[in-house]
């Protein structure tokens, strides 16, 4: 079956160059900046997700977040995440969504079906987590946090620190979840030290390898005996969950020996490290 795709925004913003672009017969719409895909919304149902991440995440979060009154979601792209959210629980949830971009709200609002209805915050998260945005009228503590702020070529120094791990654990509720999406250690060079971090604060940490997406999914929760479920499913397939936690340090997987803590003084060493490969001679 031949494919073709429909641009419909194509526009340099800032200094990324933004497109929206249809994929037919699949009726996927695209939301690319430069060269990476920022996120996929099917047509057919703006619901539904299409990326095997963000599937992935939406169903463990579906078995392990139990109609959580107060929703914290970090990072906008194609809004596929906050549709399936927003369709599960909007009637006894409040669901805020924190987007640092305001192109990226633009667009969604323009082309991914993100409504007035939806509260949406252009702010920094780890400003909203420290109680700097005024405009979000939903108060910690937070059921469900959502961080899905990282790219395989930029990741916010200010939300990959021990600091920021601390912030996101106190205003998680202590029977809470909290949920990160980071680029698994294929294209991340930091992302050892990433999930060192996060151990170092939650201790526990139930983690979701992506088998077609770069993709590793961290779930983690400050109530010490968190009943975390073996698997998840995702269009007919099977994903188990692993369990790393900090006290057993000898049952590490490969990617996290070696690896150390990060904290806010340092941060932009890591980075520079991770940058060294998109980097041309």
């Amino acid at each position: 079956m031949s494919t073709y795709n429909r641009v419909v925004f194509d526009k340099r913003i800032g200094g990324d160059w933004i497109r929206v672009v249809d994929l037919f017969p699949l009726q996927h719409r695209y939301l690319h900046f430069e060269h990476s895909i920022q996120g996929v919304m099917s047509l057919l149902d703006h619901t539904v997700p299409v990326l095997e991440y963000v599937g992935l995440m939406c169903y463990a979060v579906r078995e392990l977040a139990h109609h959580p009154p107060r929703v914290l979601i970090g990072g906008l792209g194609s809004c596929t995440a906050l549709h399936f959210i927003d369709r599960l629980w909007r009637h006894t949830s409040d669901i805020v969504t924190v987007e640092i971009n305001p192109a990226v709200i633009d667009l969604g609002r323009r082309f991914f079906r993100l409504t007035r209805q939806h509260q949406v915050v252009e702010d920094d998260l780890r400003a909203v987590l420290e109680g700097g945005a005024s405009s979000v009228r939903v108060p910690a503590p937070w059921d469900l946090v959502i961080v899905d702020c990282y790219s395989s070529q930029f990741v916010p120094a200010s939300l990959m620190s021990v600091e920021f791990m601390e912030l996101v654990r106190t205003r998680t509720a202590p029977d809470g979840l909290a949920v990160f999406n980071l680029w698994s250690p294929n294209c991340n060079r930091i992302c050892g030290h990433q999930v060192r971090t996060i151990l170092e604060v939650f201790e526990t940490v139930a983690v979701l390898h992506c088998r077609e997406d770069d993709n590793l999914l961290l779930f983690a929760s400050p109530q010490r005996h968190f009943p975390w479920p073996t698997k998840v499913y995702f269009k007919g397939l099977r994903y188990p969950f692993a369990v790393y936690q900090k006290r057993f340090e000898s049952f590490w997987p490969g990617f996290l020996r070696d690896s150390s803590v990060i904290d806010d003084a340092g941060a932009d060493r890591y980075l520079q490290h991770q940058n060294e490969i998109f980097e041309t001679p």
